[in-house]
């Protein structure tokens, strides 16, 4: 066994950092994936220390939720009434109620609703290194033209270190049936995304991001899509407050219909903390995918993440989050080029409430078709939430409004949701 190596002051920042900054343009690449299919109904109701294990599962939601808004903190992981050796569960369980309009369970097709989401959870922490989420989602729509369904969403993460190395997993797996804003129709679909990392601090000032992923994409009635893709990155830190990275990915796609695909990237990446509240991370290159037994040429498409966060005080939070990715669709022959920025505002008030603003657009371009479909999406939400029952339980009020303009007829929407949720956990 080797003895710890103590780490210099600027690169314990770099790697603080760099884990904020890369998990959050991980969730904005997501994020932008995620609007190239969004959803029109509710994510499943997680407490949010459940949902911070493990990175997201895309979100294919058209409906946004309270989940997706500013959650007030829950009870002190140090509290767990339920252990069993190293095994510690913590039951969860959340109401939600929502009544929408414009929600689509066909092209042409919009309707007004109201939605029950039941979800019955449980956490399992196995030490300091495995955590286990499953929580099923019991979903009651008050209108016919839509199927009751139960989501199931499945999370596994551990990480550990030896030496110099940090080494993580995560497994996600999300089975759902909610109307798709890509498809414009209630669609069965199973997504499973495997994550595996590993950072090497090489010295004071270079450390190294191995990453290989694999994501899984099954929709009922429409193409499926499998990928594997491997991202690296070499960091480099120019000071305390600055560090700089080059990133290179290749991938490999393969589509039930339509054309395989192969893809790389180069990227560079800069993380700056401008000032004591500001921090900064901003990534871009170009990616280039191949069709394989295909006419098809190649094509070069400028990718980008960006995260700025902005802390003026201690209850006051200002992010901006902007991403542009490229994925296969669910349509025969087609990908999905989608480019989105978010932004968000939380707040806290008289020290027990939570107020969440959160603004998005997107633009997404169908590659591929004969006439070439392209979608603009845009939605704004607001939520206020608190603590109760000893800080186990959070009450959450909710409103959101998003509208979706097509050039192909029949997928574009306008939806109004507003409703409340009840959390509780152990």
């Amino acid at each position: 066994m080797h003895p710890q190596k103590s780490t210099a002051p600027g690169s314990r920042f770099a790697l603080r950092f760099l884990k904020t900054t890369a998990a959050t343009l991980c969730a904005a690449t997501l994020a932008a994936r995620a609007l190239a299919q969004q959803v029109l109904i509710p994510s499943p109701v997680i407490p949010p220390e459940s949902r911070a294990v493990a990175s997201p599962v895309e979100d294919t939601n058209l409906v946004d939720s309270a989940s997706a808004t500013t959650e007030a903190p829950l009870v002190p992981r140090d509290s767990q009434p339920f252990q069993w050796g190293p095994l510690s569960f913590h039951p969860h369980l959340a109401y939600q109620f929502l009544s929408g309009t414009g929600i689509q369970s066909q092209t042409n097709q919009a309707h007004s609703t109201l939605i029950q989401q039941i979800s019955p959870g449980i956490e399992l922490d196995l030490g300091r290194v495995w955590k286990f989420d499953y929580t099923p989602t019991f979903l009651l729509y008050s209108d016919s033209h839509f199927r009751d369904s139960v989501d199931h969403l499945i999370n596994l993460a551990g990480d550990t270190s030896y030496e110099d190395w940090k080494l993580g997993l995560v497994q996600n797996c999300a089975i759902t049936s909610d109307p798709q804003v890509q498809t414009a129709q209630q669609t069965d679909q199973q997504t499973y995304l495997t994550s595996l990392k590993a950072a090497w601090q090489i010295n004071s000032d270079n450390s190294l991001e191995l990453g290989a992923s694999q994501n899984l994409q099954y929709a009922t009635g429409f193409t499926s899509s499998r990928d594997w893709s491997t991202l690296d990155w070499l960091n480099h830190e120019w000071g305390p407050n600055l560090a700089a990275a080059g990133g290179v990915e290749f991938g490999y796609t393969a589509v039930d219909a339509g054309a395989n695909m192969t893809h790389e990237q180069l990227q560079g990446r800069i993380t700056w903390r401008v000032a004591h509240k500001v921090n900064l991370s901003i990534n871009g290159g170009s990616e280039f995918r191949q069709f394989l037994d295909s006419t098809n040429s190649q094509l070069i498409t400028p990718v980008f993440g960006a995260a700025i966060t902005y802390q003026p005080f201690e209850v006051t939070t200002l992010s901006l989050n902007g991403a542009r990715n490229l994925s296969a669709s669910y349509f025969a022959g087609q990908t999905a080029e989608a480019t989105s920025i978010n932004v968000n505002l939380t707040q806290r008030l008289l020290k027990r409430f939570f107020l969440g603003l959160t603004g998005g657009y997107a633009n997404t371009l169908y590659h591929g078709a004969t006439d070439s479909r392209q979608d603009n999406y845009s939605f704004v939400s607001a939520s206020l939430n608190t603590v109760v029952l000893k800080r186990r339980g959070t009450v959450s009020l909710f409103y959101s409004a998003s509208k979706n303009s097509s050039n192909v007829p029949g997928f574009a929407y306008s939806s109004n949701q507003v409703g409340f949720q009840l959390a509780y956990r152990y």
